[in-house]
């Protein structure tokens, strides 16, 4: 009796031919890779076609990433036990492929959810200091977990316990600098719409620390981020590329969103991709 779970691999996608050959070289011995693309008008199809991976069909025009994300998710929930989620331009590390193998041996059952260590990297080179290395639900089981319609940050629900490991992935994009900035003033319309949300609503669900920032005075709150980033959490050991992402995320991008919440200039513009981003 064969008592294996199943797994598919499940990788959301838009314009991504920069980084799509590397992504899918990871799985190659992998037999149940799945790509959900939206829109992608560069070669990504074209590469795609040249694996042995299947595309996910689908008429819709997703209003967000989250919907984007359990339409595929529902797609493999009625083949798969286990649906593991990555991005185009992530890294797997061979904790990641232990992981998976222990999937497979129905090792997770008595679990819903499994989250894993994302780790950033900037201008080539990983980050290990200054407190970006983030846990992220990734692994889902079948029917149990779903997103959340969410602007920023996708949240999920899930019917059961989470397991949280050390298995790392590696937010690796191969972009220049002009794409990081295109990308994060998008975000930045997406983050000044929430931040709205919590100053207007007064949230209940909002944390501590997200609290104290929402209520902190606009443009001296990136400074005092920055600050906590880069020498309370030893940012400054990462070198040069620390202090460029520092610089990058902590002031430039936060001081977009606060701009933004100044000026009003929170809308979409009629541009989809500003919601979906991926």
């Amino acid at each position: 009796m064969n008592n294996l779970s199943k797994v598919a691999i499940l990788i959301p996608t838009c314009n991504e031919e920069i980084h799509i050959h590397r992504c899918l070289n990871q799985f190659k011995s992998f037999s149940s890779i799945y790509i959900i693309d939206t829109d992608s008008t560069d070669k990504t199809i074209d590469i795609i076609k040249s694996f042995n991976v299947k595309l996910i069909k689908h008429e819709i025009k997703f209003r967000s990433f989250a919907q984007k994300l359990n339409f595929g998710l529902d797609f493999l929930y009625k083949s798969y036990d286990w649906v593991f989620i990555i991005h185009a331009d992530e890294l797997i590390t061979y904790s990641i492929k232990n992981l998976i193998k222990k999937l497979k041996e129905n090792k997770y059952k008595n679990y819903s959810a499994i989250s894993v260590k994302r780790k950033l990297s900037f201008l080539g080179k990983v980050l290990n200091y200054g407190g970006y290395t983030t846990n992220q639900l990734r692994i889902f089981k079948s029917k149990k977990v779903f997103y959340k319609d969410s602007e920023i940050d996708e949240k999920v629900e899930i019917n059961g316990k989470s397991l949280e490991t050390s298995c790392e992935i590696i937010d690796y994009p191969l972009n220049n600098y002009s794409v990081w900035l295109d990308k994060h003033s998008a975000y930045s319309i997406n983050q000044a719409r929430k931040s709205k949300k919590y100053i207007n609503l007064k949230d209940p669900n909002i944390g501590l620390v997200q609290n104290l920032y929402e209520k902190s005075p606009l443009f001296l709150r990136c400074v005092i981020i920055f600050l906590f980033k880069y020498i309370i959490c030893l940012g400054f050991l990462d070198g040069k590329s620390g202090l460029a992402y520092s610089v990058s995320h902590n002031l430039i991008y936060r001081l977009m969103v606060d701009v933004r919440l100044l000026s009003g200039d929170t809308e979409y513009q009629n541009n989809i991709k500003h919601k979906i981003l991926e």
